[in-house]
């Protein structure tokens, strides 16, 4: 019997679903690699239930999050959208063009700033900024509320990437993570000032 490695490792439902962490697919009982694996003593481990006490794709997937593993296409283009989203844009603002994080933390302070701008009437106010790159930029209300328009069309376009590939998925036509990957590669990484496009 080996230790327990959720990167290779098999999960089974009362229904008689399998699922291979190395496949990341379902696979039937036959399946050469889960009768080796079985044969070497090892036994699957019963498939999480949710709060409902239900058996579900959900309820396995919390279990493989950590280690970047899926239970379905659906749950990679879900995780793929959140890390593009994650992943930073370039964006110009004024005569300056500069890259910016996107993370979450980045984000809120993008949407306070942006918040301050507008409830404070800040047009004419200046702040400077700290890019991704380390470099500091000096930028004024309505280059702010640049910054922040740009920073929603990246966004947008994470989330636009996201439905495109569940109604692929949903209509058959993008079946492997390759083709995932390929819809966020169409997203643009340096945003036009806004208005621009």
């Amino acid at each position: 019997m080996t230790t327990y490695n959720p990167f290779d490792w098999y999960w089974l439902a009362d229904d008689a679903r399998l699922f291979s962490s190395s496949k990341q697919a379902l696979v039937a009982s036959d399946d050469p690699d889960y009768v080796a694996w079985s044969d070497a003593g090892n036994a699957a481990t019963g498939w999480p239930r949710d709060d409902a006490g239900n058996q579900t794709d959900a309820a396995l997937q919390a279990v493989l999050e950590p280690y970047e593993l899926f239970v379905n296409l659906t749950f990679y283009n879900h995780y793929k959208r959140w890390r593009t989203e994650q992943s930073g844009v370039t964006v110009s603002v004024g005569s300056s063009t500069f890259p910016i994080k996107t993370d979450d933390r980045s984000q809120a302070k993008i949407n306070g700033l942006q918040l301050a701008v507008t409830a404070n009437n800040l047009n004419n106010s200046t702040t400077p900024f700290y890019a991704a790159d380390g470099a500091i930029y000096t930028i004024d209300g309505p280059q702010a509320s640049s910054l922040h328009d740009q920073l929603q069309m990246f966004i947008n376009d994470c989330f636009g990437a996201c439905k495109v590939v569940d109604d692929g998925i949903t209509g058959g036509t993008i079946t492997t993570r390759a083709q995932v990957d390929a819809q966020y590669a169409t997203i643009p990484t340096t945003h036009p000032a806004a208005g621009a496009r």
